[in-house]
């Protein structure tokens, strides 16, 4: 992979249904770039919590937080709450915030 074959790797992972596999290898010598196409794969199968993973890792933080807010899971809301507390985001706190504050008036 580090060879320059990262673009072949990722269409065989496709090809296979390994992304699984791919991205874990891949992630300490993975770019931005290799991050944002894996997260766009993810995304595109509606596996978000991956996918908000991936975005977080491509530094797209507004669009992690929004993946896994789109989640309404514990495990999503803990993931957004890790990347606002990583970025120390105001505009994602808020949102993360405003958004409990919605589900919590709700129940």
């Amino acid at each position: 992979l580090l060879a320059g074959k990262m673009d072949s790797a990722f269409d065989l992972a496709v090809k296979f249904n390994e992304m699984d596999t791919f991205a874990r290898i891949v992630a300490a010598a993975a770019k931005p770039s290799d991050y944002t196409r894996i997260a766009e794969y993810y995304e595109r199968r509606g596996e978000y919590l991956k996918a908000g993973d991936m975005w977080a890792g491509a530094s797209n933080y507004a669009k992690a937080v929004q993946l896994y807010l789109q989640l309404q899971s514990d495990a999503a809301m803990d993931k957004a709450i890790e990347v606002v507390e990583k970025t120390k985001d105001q505009g994602q706190g808020v949102l993360v915030m405003d958004y409990v504050d919605e589900n919590l008036e709700g129940s």
